[in-house]
């Protein structure tokens, strides 16, 4: 397991939109869960030479292309014959446990919705390498809005989206879930906990 911190980080990358190496090699742990070994290095042998090369280098401060990480995911469903989102979305929910789980899980337990939705622009700015949240309560939920991401894609909003609903579940919240709005320069996430 990995666990995202405030340590050093290596410099953010100038070749796309990316995301931290840390979570990333959770992602990658938990497609190894959902699909098996075999699945997931019959997939690696599908990619690209050099997008091999950057799954495999991978460390947990290093940033790897969305891009990439998004091409693995279906080629791992592909040889795995499972469906693509589905597979994506429960292993960005395995990720979030394995990136929050031990001391953190216990942490986040004594943490309310309204502290880790003031924290959610400086956790998403130690993950992503482009774009910004900003996010405010609202009666019954949150919104959380990402700006400055001009061609961000349906999956890496839902994947945000996703992952956001996880942590809310962690601390305690209940009946988590979630709709997405697409901008021109990023999205609109709402989420929504509790009784409807």
């Amino acid at each position: 397991m990995v666990a995202i911190g405030d340590s050093e980080s290596a410099e953010a990358p100038s070749h796309g939109p990316s995301a931290k190496g840390a979570f990333l090699l959770n992602m990658w742990a938990a497609l190894r869960r959902i699909a098996g070994d075999a699945h997931v290095d019959a997939a690696l042998l599908l990619m690209d030479p050099s997008e091999q090369r950057e799954i495999r280098d991978a460390q947990a401060i290093s940033w790897v292309r969305m891009a990439t990480s998004s091409r693995f995911v279906d080629a791992v469903a592909k040889t795995a014959q499972l469906p693509a989102e589905k597979l994506y979305d429960d292993a960005v929910r395995m990720a979030v446990d394995l990136t929050y789980g031990g001391v953190w899980k216990v942490l986040l337990r004594f943490a309310s919705a309204e502290l880790l939705v003031k924290r959610s622009a400086m956790l998403y700015s130690k993950v992503r390498s482009i774009g910004s949240v900003r996010a405010e309560m609202v009666s019954g939920g949150a919104n959380l809005e990402l700006n400055e991401h001009p061609g961000v894609t349906d999956r890496q909003v839902r994947s945000l989206a996703v992952a956001s609903a996880r942590l809310l579940e962690i601390a305690g919240e209940k009946e988590v879930r979630f709709s997405t709005r697409m901008r021109p320069d990023g999205a609109v996430i709402q989420l929504r906990w509790g009784t409807r």
